[in-house]
């Protein structure tokens, strides 16, 4: 990659791209790979990234290694092996990821047992099945040294509905695997991957004991922190408030109707830890009166909306009681803005159950529950 980029320093492309902008690239990719520079680079570059050096990495493990940490980022996908089933059935899929370079022809017999007759590119690919042979392998050597496995890419969350099924002893495995997205859906971009190694910088810094559960949780936290933006506009196409889209309120230096209470109540319901409870907490405040009332005409500066001549609705979630007399609840109902249930009113907590199932990808885990895998504390392998 940085000899690519020095090429194009150097003029060697005739695409159009200024030299500097291979130059900016260079320089950003040196800094964030110091370390990695400075220690020599990959052990393993150019063709040897194929799915054969993994395999044998993996199957290769030092005996006094501790404790294994698997990160994969990389594009993923599946196919149906078997013609008639149910195409949305995980048990009738293969999942993998795939690789730059193909497993040379000596490597290939690793492929006899996994079903790779409708993959384009079958050699470039490290197939669920043979994570879960591997990974069997590696606790009948050693049935104790915990496994942590990061699968950033499209369609991941199909080895963990493949573990959770638990044909091979896997609750027995301390082994613990993220996935970056649902078995039949799409990763975002950077997935779990950031939020994944952010978390654990952090545990580092801090050196706090913290286990794989709660890392976990932290990092997904995290993930839905950092695309909330996404996950808000799809859930705004379910629900919204006509009362409130109807009305402009007033902040300080912001044109009248410019900020959306609706909006920021959901997104920050959405970051919650515990977002269940708060999506539901925000649905009956709503409903109840609490969340927006009515006060006469003048009573707040900001955070207002114009009702009527004589009143105006003021946002509770934003504002700072004053001692006002005639206050009143304003009830709102959130309903569906589009479809055959439009204006009908929904229950906020199953459209956003129904948007995380089908509309963005969502993180999972799997890992053995009948060992201590979940309460190893980060620090002990990390």
């Amino acid at each position: 990659y940085l000899d690519a980029l020095r090429e194009g320093e150097k003029g060697a492309y005739n695409n159009g791209i200024p030299p500097r902008y291979y130059t900016d690239m260079r320089v950003r990719a040196e800094a964030q790979c110091r370390r990695l520079l400075d220690e020599g680079g990959a052990h393993y570059d150019y063709t040897d990234v194929n799915p054969a050096t993994v395999m044998n990495v993996l199957s290769n493990i030092p005996k006094e290694a501790t404790g294994v940490h698997i990160a994969v980022y990389s594009h993923g996908n599946s196919y149906k092996t078997v013609e008639n089933g149910d195409p949305n059935d995980p048990k009738n899929h293969e999942w993998y990821f795939n690789m730059p370079y193909e497993a040379p022809e000596e490597a290939r017999e690793m492929y006899s047992f996994v079903a790779t007759n409708e993959a384009k590119h079958p050699y470039c690919n490290v197939y669920t099945t043979q994570l879960r042979v591997l990974f069997h392998q590696l606790f009948t050597e050693n049935p104790t040294r915990p496994v942590v496995c990061l699968l950033n890419c499209c369609r991941s969350g199909g080895l963990t509905e493949a573990l959770k099924r638990g044909r091979l002893g896997e609750a027995r495995w301390p082994l613990f695997v993220i996935a970056s997205s649902q078995a039949m859906k799409d990763s975002l971009v950077s997935g779990m991957w950031s939020a994944w190694f952010e978390i654990l910088a952090q545990i580092r810094k801090e050196r706090k004991p913290c286990t794989l559960a709660a890392a976990y949780e932290a990092a997904e936290d995290k993930y839905y922190a950092d695309n909330v933006f996404e996950l808000t506009n799809h859930i705004k196409e379910r629900a919204y408030s006509r009362e409130v889209f109807s009305l402009d309120f007033v902040f300080e230096n912001k044109q009248a109707g410019s900020i959306d209470p609706w909006h920021i109540d959901l997104t920050a319901a959405l970051t919650a830890h515990d977002r269940e409870g708060r999506i539901k907490a925000l649905q009956e405040s709503y409903r109840n009166g609490t969340a927006f009332v009515t006060v006469p005409k003048g009573s707040y500066e900001y955070g207002y909306a114009k009702l009527n001549e004589t009143h105006d609705v003021v946002w509770t979630h934003h504002m700072e009681y004053k001692p006002i007399k005639d206050r009143r609840p304003y009830p709102v109902r959130l309903t569906a803005w589009q479809g055959p249930n439009a204006g009908k009113e929904v229950d906020l907590w199953e459209e956003v159950r129904k948007s995380l199932e089908n509309d963005i990808a969502c993180p999972s885990s799997a890992y053995g529950t009948e060992t201590s895998i979940a309460e190893t504390d980060v620090l002990a392998w990390c």
